[in-house]
C-alpha cells in the first residue's frame, strides 16, 4: 500500500484558501437561489407584477410581468427549458440540496485541512524542542 503524498505548510495552506474560496462561493449559490425561490413565489402570489429587469451588464428595465404561469430556467450549457412555476420551484429547491451537499464536503475537506496543519505545527514544535533540549 503507498502513502500518501506529505504536503508542506504552504501547500495546505493553499488547498485551504482555494476550500475556503469555494465554500464562499457554494453560500453565494445558496443565497441566490433562494432569492429566486423567493420571485417565483412571489409570481405565483400575484399574476401581475413590476419588477426590475436585467437586460446586460449593468442596465435595467422597469417591467410589468403578467404571468402566463412559466418561466425560462438556465439547466447548464447555454440552455433554457420553459418550466411551470411549481416545476421551477422544485428545480430550484434541489439545486440548494445539491449544493447544501457540495458545502458539507467543502467543510469536511477544510476542517482536515486545518488538523493537517496544526498537526504539521506542532511535529515541528515537538522538533524544534527536542533539538533545543540536546535530545
Amino acid at each position: 500500500m503507498s502513502e500518501a503524498p506529505v504536503m508542506n505548510e504552504s501547500q495546505v495552506e493553499q488547498i485551504i484558501g482555494v476550500l475556503t474560496q469555494q465554500e464562499q462561493q457554494l453560500r453565494t449559490n445558496i443565497s441566490e437561489t433562494v432569492s429566486e425561490i423567493d420571485a417565483i413565489r412571489e409570481l405565483k402570489k400575484n399574476k401581475m407584477s413590476k419588477a426590475l429587469i436585467h437586460i446586460g451588464r449593468n442596465v435595467m428595465v422597469k417591467a410589468t410581468i403578467s404571468s402566463d404561469d412559466t418561466v425560462g430556467v438556465a439547466v447548464g450549457a447555454n440552455v433554457i427549458i420553459e418550466k411551470s412555476l411549481d416545476d421551477t420551484l422544485n428545480f430550484l429547491e434541489s439545486r440548494i440540496k445539491n449544493i447544501e451537499i457540495a458545502l458539507t464536503r467543502i467543510m469536511i475537506q477544510q476542517d482536515g485541512m486545518k488538523n493537517a496543519l496544526l498537526a504539521s505545527k506542532k511535529r515541528q514544535a515537538n522538533s524544534a524542542d527536542s533539538t533545543a533540549s540536546g535530545k
